[in-house]
């Protein structure tokens, strides 16, 4: 019975499955270690708000976007900031965002969610999934892939933690 009452954050996430004490209370949180120059790529939560604390570290860049029509037509609908340690922010449920490590130290934040399910979808990776056609018809010709190339393009995109960001990687020496 004791393990049901206790979580070890570090079982990422916790969730009514990982974590069966908030079964009734529609809360679940996770812990993440990001690397120097790591970026959780952009992705989103479907069924929850997610507010994140940076408890470790310092330079943690983050994003979201505001949906269709928020923006007039040509301005940039990118809401960013950087976190230091114990600073906080939100991303509303559904709203694509991701976090980038721009500091030279691991970064550690926890993220607790308003949903004992949240849902994660990779943006990148769910959007290249789909058939050929629907991606080339949304690139448009210009940046249509043909026949293989997309298939190798798939291929390249990474998981949700990726790193490479040039000037980071530079100015941290990595």
């Amino acid at each position: 019975m004791r393990s049901r009452l206790l979580c070890k954050l570090t079982d990422y996430p916790q969730t009514i499955e990982t974590f069966p004490l908030v079964t009734d209370l529609d809360i679940s949180m996770t812990l993440a270690f990001l690397e120097p120059c790591g970026i959780n790529t952009p992705h989103i939560h479907p069924r929850a708000t997610e507010f994140l604390v940076l408890v470790e570290g310092s330079n943690l860049r983050f994003g979201s976007f505001l949906e269709n029509g928020v923006v007039a037509p040509g301005q940039n609908p990118e809401v960013a900031g950087t976190l230091n340690r114990y600073q906080a922010t939100a991303f509303p449920s559904g709203s694509i965002h991701y976090q980038f490590n721009d500091g030279c130290q691991q970064a550690v934040f926890v993220a607790g969610f308003n949903s004992g399910n949240p849902g994660t979808s990779s943006v990148a990776q769910g959007f290249f999934s789909l058939n050929a056609e629907v991606v080339n018809a949304t690139l448009g010709p210009a940046v249509s892939f043909a026949g293989g190339g997309l298939e190798e393009l798939r291929e390249l995109i990474p998981e949700s933690l990726a790193q490479d960001v040039r000037s980071c990687l530079a100015r941290c020496r990595l």
